[in-house]
């Protein structure tokens, strides 16, 4: 499969997806434009020789063409990004843009203005996503392999160990032992499944929550139909981590729509955050944060 072949919602969930890899932070999607598009916005800090850490808002519009892009284009996603004080405005597209296009964006970038304006095309995209061979293949663009994966399942396989450390060393009649043990549990029973996947059947294959069977019994879910779609493994580890992070005797969620809403106690901690997002890269749904709440949907 190529990019190209992508329908326009994958590859937008692919560029949010391949964007929070290369560093985005506090990724959202941004309000639906005229093209009914989900593009995305977010964060991204560059550091100078002192130490000094600057914020650069970006704006990321996704356009799955078969066609060339034209300035015409460009200058109306410049005109939002503009209104809305983005620094950088990144149009990712799965084929190239126009001479024109290429020329009008580099007057633009030297004449100063905001927001300086990146392209990634196809070829771009396929560049990042070779040194990303998991995303390539959660998408289906490249063949499944062991050696491939290595480097991403290997954030899993360090939060696992950390995880039966602290459960060694807290004690197992701890408090939080019975959460910790759980937790374990759901983080061998993912990397057990995407590993037997990639193994026997060369691609991942997303297993449904089909009763209350599948889930604990302390997530308290107002529906279990926006869920459905969630690969079970995935969404076991995922929330089992959550818990953990505030030794929670239950979790409550909240459908709303084609997603679900987790209120936290308190802000997670970075780290934490990128562990989420760890395990989201092995699902088939995304996170997003916004301070004390936690949106999840499917892709």
């Amino acid at each position: 499969m190529e990019l190209e072949d992508l329908d326009a919602a994958v590859f937008e969930n692919l560029v949010f997806d391949l964007v929070c890899d290369c560093g985005l932070i506090n990724p959202q999607w941004r309000t639906p434009g005229s093209d009914e598009g989900r593009d995305i916005q977010g964060e991204f800090y560059i550091s100078d020789l002192s130490g000094y850490y600057q914020r650069q808002l970006w704006y990321i519009e996704c356009k799955k063409y078969s066609g060339s892009i034209s300035w015409p284009l460009i200058w109306e996603k410049i005109s939002y990004a503009e209104t809305h004080n983005a620094d950088i405005l990144l149009i990712a597209n799965t084929s190239t843009i126009t001479p024109q296009a290429r020329n009008q964006v580099t007057k633009w970038n030297e004449s100063g203005k905001r927001p300086t304006i990146r392209v990634w095309n196809k070829i771009d995209i396929q560049e990042r996503l070779n040194v990303r061979r998991y995303i390539s293949i959660k998408y289906g663009l490249s063949s499944p392999n062991l050696q491939g994966v290595i480097d991403p399942i290997t954030p899993l396989i360090k939060l696992l160990i950390k995880t039966n450390n602290s459960l060694y060393s807290s004690g197992i009649e701890s408090k939080s032992a019975v959460i910790k043990l759980e937790l374990s549990h759901a983080l061998g029973e993912l990397l057990d499944k995407r590993v037997d996947d990639i193994e026997n059947s060369g691609s991942t294959l997303w297993s449904k929550i089909k009763s209350e069977a599948d889930i604990y019994d302390w997530i308290n879910i107002d529906t279990l139909q926006t869920i459905s779609t969630f690969d079970v493994y995935a969404f076991r580890a995922f929330v089992s981590y959550l818990r953990m992070c505030f030794c929670l005797p239950s979790i409550q969620i909240r459908s709303v729509k084609h997603r679900i809403l987790i209120t936290l106690p308190s802000q997670l901690a970075a780290y934490q955050t990128d562990h989420l997002r760890i395990i989201t890269m092995w699902s088939n749904f995304q996170m997003l944060s916004d301070g004390l709440q936690l949106s999840v949907e499917g892709v």
